[in-house]
């Protein structure tokens, strides 16, 4: 296969994504940290529920869809209708010139060069003055994960961390404990995370959001792939903290176990979501006919954990844990998920 796209093409296209962003740190009036959290749901909402036919592509591209949500989070942020409705409409403007700007074909690897250094117990990977850390812990699993890619995997690390730096780079990659990961696949036979990135995953069968995911192992986006790929097993869900992603994902989970009810076929999904005020997906859930088991860890007894840092997060928020199955008789493990919940080791 030949390619006459460099990957310093895609890369433009990056940092014009990131200038993009940065611009609205003043009109956001020095809440960036709240801004940026609001940009990562408009980006990883819309690319998840109205994929583009451009695999390199991260800004969303639909024009006729309105994002009410969005202007709901910046009026939160203390701005006025009418600045929030400005902000949204330079983002839409700015982004037609950025999406001109996106490869319609994958760029070239070659001749893209890396420079690696250790530090203590972190990898840098730099490129152009672009530098990211992550821990050595991370990088080893990486390098596992990208088996099939050897010969050029830093350049495909650094790519993808530049990828999810331009979403949130951090809180975005809470994971659920290794340790309460190890009872799912130990007593449930759980094998596959559905909303995972090469970053936090802790199977190796996992689907996530970016094309440059599929050089570590990634199935792709979970409301794109076909029913075909779950038709029997267990599934850990834990998606992004957006409300429409939950209701969508339960909305496909419940199609999936119908059909597996239909076939008489064994097929479980574990849900873990937010201990949220009004939320239509718990109501849903909590409600199902496929609801086996459910588990609550309450605010300030359970941990979180963060892959790039090798560090443990308390949850200021409860967590429910949903499993929903088509199989009866599955295995009590809620004494054992919320004492393993409350671990900060691996």
């Amino acid at each position: 296969m030949s390619y006459t796209i460099k990957m310093d093409d895609y890369i433009l296209y990056l940092n014009k994504i990131t200038l993009q962003r940065d611009k609205s740190k003043v009109k956001v009036q020095g809440k960036y940290n709240e801004w940026v959290k609001i940009w990562a749901r408009w980006v990883i909402t819309h690319n998840s529920l109205y994929p583009s036919s451009n695999v390199l592509q991260f800004l969303p591209d639909r024009t006729d869809v309105y994002d009410h949500q969005f202007i709901y989070e910046l009026l939160n942020l203390d701005m006025s209708r009418e600045q929030a409705e400005q902000l949204y409409a330079d983002l839409e403007e700015g982004k037609k010139d950025i999406l001109s700007l996106c490869p319609r074909e994958i760029p070239s690897i070659e001749g893209f060069r890396v420079e690696k250094r250790e530090v203590d117990n972190k990898i840098r990977l730099n490129y152009n003055d672009h530098a990211h850390y992550l821990h050595k812990i991370l990088y080893v699993k990486l390098v596992r994960l990208a088996a099939g890619s050897r010969a050029k995997t830093d350049e495909y690390i650094w790519l993808i961390l530049t990828l999810y730096q331009l979403l949130d780079g951090n809180s975005l990659q809470w994971a659920v404990p290794p340790n309460v990961m190890w009872v799912f696949k130990e007593k449930l036979h759980c094998y596959t995370d559905i909303f995972a990135s090469p970053l936090n995953a802790y199977n190796k069968n996992y689907y996530s959001l970016f094309y440059y995911d599929r050089f570590f192992g990634s199935k792709g986006n979970f409301f794109s792939a076909p029913d075909s790929d779950f038709q029997s097993g267990t599934y850990h869900i834990n998606p992004p903290f957006i409300d429409a992603v939950f209701q969508k994902t339960a909305d496909r989970i419940h199609h999936l176990l119908n059909l597996a009810y239909q076939n008489k076929s064994k097929l479980t999904f574990i849900y873990v979501m937010p201990d949220w005020k009004d939320f239509m997906t718990y109501n849903e859930i909590s409600t199902s006919r496929y609801r086996k088991a459910y588990i609550y860890i309450p605010a300030g007894q359970g941990n979180y954990y963060q892959y790039r840092t090798d560090t443990y997060i308390p949850a200021s928020f409860g967590t429910h844990i949903f499993v929903l199955s088509t199989e009866n008789g599955l295995p009590d493990i809620s004494a054992e998920v919320k004492e393993k919940f409350k671990s900060n080791t691996i």
